[in-house]
């Protein structure tokens, strides 16, 4: 919204937003645009008349996921406290929609000057990769308008359902004298985060001492963190890489819980002594045990 009268000229707003969306991460991504029967992908970097996509349906979505977020006109029902009068929202027509491969001297804010359109059409490829829109608003003013008169422009965010499903498998893998392993699996269709894990487990191996998740140390006692006891929750990981607990669609890894003590594996055949939970952002678990 704006109103005032600045300069007493005919004059144009152009306002610009950028939309670093990264839907589900920043990779995978694609600008897709409605052609009236569906959504049809734009391959490379694109300068675009906004009502060129029928109904200006623009869409940032992950290829992986399926998540997306839809670029869609402004509202034009929104009233002015002040009881002031308000212009009809400009036509979208002139409006002008950008997709940029993201790069990172290209995030520079707008430093391009007046009446400059967004550069860096460079033809780069934007299909499954880290990409950036930009939407360029028009909105007149005459200097007849007054100082009174609200104008307005903008556009809506609308996102898809973003709970992407969330689904873990597990399976019992192998038992040592100091180790119970288990077979993990992101059977979903996004990147999945362990969050919790809980086991509990005879006193005969006395605590946990590390977690290994796809063969990285997650988390290890020192002499600052003691092992865990049966039964206690982990929530707090001691290696603060965040990207060392995750699993990918699809691809199998190895959760290896060490002990301080050995206990012969004779004693706890095919792991059927231990239980436990695993939960995982975005919200789904597991539960280990026979």
């Amino acid at each position: 919204y704006s109103k005032g009268l600045q300069c007493v000229v005919d004059h144009i707003h152009y306002p610009n937003w950028r939309i670093d969306l990264d839907v589900d991460g920043p990779a995978n991504d694609l600008i897709e645009h409605n052609t009236g029967t569906g959504f049809e992908t734009n391959a490379t970097e694109v300068d675009s008349n906004a009502a060129s996509a029928a109904n200006h349906g623009w869409r940032v979505r992950d290829s992986a996921s399926g998540l997306y977020v839809d670029i869609l006109p402004g509202f034009s029902g929104f009233s002015i406290p002040d009881g002031s009068t308000t212009a009809p929202v400009t036509a979208y027509s002139h409006n002008t929609v950008f997709g940029r491969l993201y790069q990172p001297t290209e995030d520079t804010g707008w430093t391009y000057g007046p009446n400059m359109q967004v550069p860096y059409n460079n033809g780069e490829l934007i299909q499954n990769a880290d990409i950036v829109g930009w939407h360029e608003a028009y909105m007149p003013h005459a200097a007849a308008d007054g100082s009174d008169l609200w104008h307005s422009t903008g556009i809506r965010l609308v996102p898809s359902n973003m709970t992407a499903a969330c689904e873990v498998s597990e399976s019992f893998a192998s038992i040592a004298d100091n180790k119970v392993v288990y077979q993990l699996t992101d059977t979903g269709t996004t990147s999945v985060t362990l969050d919790t894990f809980v086991l509990n487990f005879p006193s005969n191996y006395s605590g946990i001492k590390e977690i290994r998740l796809g063969g990285s140390s997650i988390f290890k006692s020192s002499s600052s963190v003691p092992p865990v006891d049966p039964g206690v929750t982990i929530s707090t990981w001691t290696n603060p890489d965040v990207t060392k607990r995750q699993l990918s669609p699809g691809a199998p890894e190895k959760l290896e819980i060490f002990f301080t003590k050995k206990w012969p594996k004779a004693n706890c055949p095919n792991g059927t002594c231990f239980t436990g939970t695993a939960s995982f952002t975005p919200g789904c678990q597991v539960n280990f045990g026979p």
